[in-house]
């Protein structure tokens, strides 16, 4: 079953936010279990419809979430995508089961396995908000106040597509604030 919640975590956490999601998606009155791999950096918590799962990532309050980095809503999961076509795959399931979105992410989960598909997916990304547009799942300018698709990459040939809603998600980039140091300014003095 492809639908439920895919939520980052801090890799290690796992089974924390496991717990954490049982028990705040219980006190919404749904119901599910989660699919979790040690190290993996994510939580598959699924649930019988995927009304259920948007229902929970309308109501839950990501920010009151300790160990989830993002929140997801899944709406499939993919297993050997077609090196020579995975963006057709994933626009068909795009179009079929996304509302219009606003963005696009294309990410992984935070281990040091994930992270060397960081250039793979920056490359991905083009081509794939292209045919998004297209096919009318991504709006051809980014809207702040739409949903945001999100794709996580586990390898170049798997990987789970979902949205997240702009006001009830992580801005950041795979979840994770990023520290910007100011620029450093030279003074040369003669």
């Amino acid at each position: 079953m492809d639908s439920g919640l895919l939520l980052y975590c801090r890799r290690g956490f796992e089974k924390e936010c496991a717990g954490e999601i049982q028990q705040v998606a219980s006190e919404q009155e749904v119901y599910g279990y989660c699919v979790v791999e040690d190290n993996s950096g994510y939580v598959h918590f699924v649930c019988q419809e995927i009304a259920q799962a948007d229902q929970l990532a309308k109501r839950i309050a990501f920010t009151k979430l300790v160990f989830a980095r993002q929140m997801i809503v899944l709406v499939a999961k993919f297993k050997d995508l077609p090196s020579d076509d995975r963006i057709s795959v994933i626009v068909d399931a795009a179009a079929s089961e996304l509302p219009v979105c606003g963005d696009l992410r294309v990410e992984t989960p935070d281990t040091n396995e994930a992270k060397e598909l960081l250039s793979f997916c920056r490359k991905f990304t083009v081509p794939l908000r292209g045919a998004l547009r297209k096919q009318g799942c991504l709006l051809n300018k980014e809207h702040a106040k739409k949903p945001v698709i999100h794709l996580m990459m586990l390898d170049s040939s798997q990987g789970y597509l979902g949205y997240s809603y702009a006001d009830n998600n992580s801005p950041f980039f795979m979840g994770i604030p990023r520290l910007r140091f100011p620029g450093l300014h030279l003074v040369v003095r003669p």
